[in-house]
């Protein structure tokens, strides 16, 4: 059974926090209402019209005395936007006052006629327009407002952020990124710096190796494993609530969980939607057809479409027919094929270019955008080794920008193998007074590159790398940088150690804080391990986890190593027997409800053992 009222109870907490009462559509699931009425100034006799309250009575003129309470006026509801980014409303014009009227505001800032924004109060004269800011929500399908005060008239502009399918609660982390955005930044403030030192393992789960994100919903961890299979356990206790085994081995990406169903896919480039209650099958698609196939996105789901990436370990057995990589639209109900967007189109790509990656999503704009890998064979094409973005409606693109030309690699040699493996993040940023919705990711070049998300003009871009030249197959960036507070947290590998592929792993890596406006370095920490976990932000922390299964907690405004602390058995080095590292990991640390989640055991190939903790704080 759901746990429906844990998650009606989390809403109604949050919406408390914001001042709002919990209503009949926020409990149910349903889309707040776009403008309200009341707000700051609504009292006894108020009189509301749309999303404005004027004060019962109105102002009196008589006696000639000067008239500062204005027309009504409103500001026009944003729907569908991504979270925690920074919005301006649209201008509102002041009327129907005769003398100077006070101006203050809750929620946010205000600007006059074009001036700074402030939340300080001031005063607004007749004929002046008001413009309102405010930074949406972290939680997907929340509502949060601004509400500005003028000689006792208030309006309010309200923002309501792209829905998760469902909205379930500040504490839920139901997909690979955390949100549409790929912020990968957690609400949780259970875990501060005072808690690190007494973080523990309080619950272990053992099985397969884990190599997922872990989601958490409604009390529920969901997470895949390389035995194939995709398990439910109670977040708090790890007890088993359902398994289901739906392949031989390598379940290797994170679940998608919606209302009703949980998302996966792997070996054999098949997706899986199942039934969240029980784990049992609802339907299976196989979306690739060519030898060595195999599925490393995650998929995602916005409204009806599931989207996800094909790719291929041709790379490392190169055969015929040759993989062309593609992005792929199913839809959710049905598994059946909407449409495919090509990345190796024959004629202008010899073939390869595998889809690693996973997609962010920008509802406002129904575009998704997503990472590539190198060719195979010449030529490499223009959408190798880069970020695309696309309708997700319809898989036609919208813009493509390539960050490595003519990368060709495959084990028996080759260019430089630059994948953009990683997730691109969404993100704003004040840049020169003007606010701009950018799109950034991570390549295994060693950059973090930021476009405009509309029309893919390079914005800025940091080299992380410092070796010429820089990357390697499994160096730069490879796990999917955190955004949170105006600040870009990536992690970049600067050595390789081993002796063969199946003891491969990044021997040393660099983490950085990056200003999301400019890409300057904030602050930079030198790493005895590499890393291909995704990163997290939560409450001043930063936390990812190094291939010998470290978890690494940084402070995120100094870049202080706080702790390390092993989340398998011990510290995970290469196996011989195994062939692979048992007490490694790869898998993306999640904190949740005043936990923290991650899996541990990888390899190159075949299986390994390892499982889920659950770490706690005292």
């Amino acid at each position: 059974m759901l746990r429906t009222n844990r998650w009606v109870a989390s809403i109604g907490l949050l919406l408390l926090a914001c001042g709002r009462e919990p209503d009949s559509s926020a409990a149910t699931g349903g889309s707040p209402v776009g403008m309200t009425s009341g707000g700051a100034g609504a009292g006894a006799g108020a009189t509301s019209t749309g999303g404005v309250t004027q004060a019962g009575g109105g102002a009196s003129t008589a006696g000639g005395a000067a008239d500062t309470t204005p027309d009504p006026f409103s500001f026009t509801a944003q729907v569908d936007v991504p979270t925690s980014t920074l919005l301006e409303s649209s201008a509102a014009s002041v009327t129907g006052i005769d003398a100077p009227a006070t101006v203050s505001i809750v929620g946010g800032e205000y600007a006059i006629a074009g001036s700074a924004f402030t939340a300080t109060n001031g005063s607004v004269q007749v004929g002046q327009s008001l413009k309102l800011r405010l930074t949406s929500s972290a939680v997907p399908g929340t509502t949060t407002m601004a509400t500005v005060t003028v000689g006792g008239v208030s309006a309010s502009f309200n923002v309501t952020t792209q829905s998760d399918t469902p909205v379930m609660g500040s504490q839920s982390w139901p997909m690979f990124g955390h949100d549409y955005s790929n912020t990968r930044a957690s609400n949780d403030t259970t875990i501060g710096a005072a808690q690190v030192a007494s973080l523990a393992v309080a619950q272990r789960i053992t099985g397969a190796g884990v190599t997922s994100t872990p989601s958490i919903v409604d009390g529920v961890a969901y997470y895949s494993d390389f035995s194939g299979t995709l398990k439910a356990v109670d977040e708090a206790t790890g007890a088993p609530l359902w398994s289901k085994k739906l392949q031989p081995g390598m379940l290797t990406n994170s679940a998608f969980v919606s209302a009703d169903s949980v998302y996966t896919a792997g070996e054999g480039s098949t997706v899986y939607a199942v039934n969240r209650e029980t784990g049992d099958v609802r339907w299976s698609k196989k979306i690739e057809s060519t030898p060595y196939n195999r599925i490393w996105s995650s998929p995602i789901v916005v409204d009806d479409t599931l989207l996800i990436g094909a790719a291929s370990y041709q790379v490392f057995f190169p055969t015929t027919p040759t993989f062309r990589g593609s992005v792929v639209g199913l839809d959710a109900k049905t598994g059946t094929e909407k449409w495919r967007l090509s990345v190796c189109p024959a004629g202008e790509c010899g073939g390869g270019v595998s889809v690693w990656s996973s997609v962010a999503v920008d509802q406002a704009t129904k575009t998704a955008y997503i990472g590539t890998g190198q060719a195979y064979s010449q030529p490499a094409g223009p959408y190798s080794d880069a970020l695309v973005a696309f309708n997700y409606e319809t898989g036609a693109r919208v813009w493509s920008y390539q960050i490595t030309p003519n990368d060709i690699y495959t084990i028996n040699g080759g260019s430089l193998d630059r994948d953009v493996g990683a997730a691109p993040n969404l993100f704003a940023a004040t840049i020169k007074g003007t606010v701009r919705q950018l799109v950034g990711v991570g390549d295994k070049g060693g950059h973090y590159t930021a476009v405009d998300r509309a029309t893919g003009e390079l914005v800025w871009q940091r080299r992380l790398d410092q070796r010429n030249p820089p990357g390697s197959p499994i160096g730069g960036v490879m796990g999917t940088p955190a955004v949170a507070n105006g600040r870009i947290y990536v992690t970049n590998n600067t050595s390789l150690n081993g002796t063969g592929r199946f003891d491969a792993r990044p021997a040393s890596c660099t983490a950085f804080a990056l200003d999301a406006a400019t890409g300057e370095v904030v602050w930079s920490l030198q790493v005895g391990a590499g890393s291909f976990s995704g990163n997290v932000v939560a409450n001043g922390l930063m936390y990812f986890v190094t291939y010998d299964g470290q978890l690494r907690v940084v402070d995120a405004a100094t870049g202080t190593l706080l702790r390390s602390l092993p989340i398998g058995t011990q510290i995970g080095g290469y196996d011989d027997a195994a062939e692979g590292f048992p007490n490694g990991s790869t898998s993306g640390p999640v904190v949740s409800n005043g936990r923290i989640y991650a899996g541990y055991g990888w390899t190159w190939g075949g299986t390994v053992s390892g499982g889920l903790v659950v770490l706690e704080a005292d």
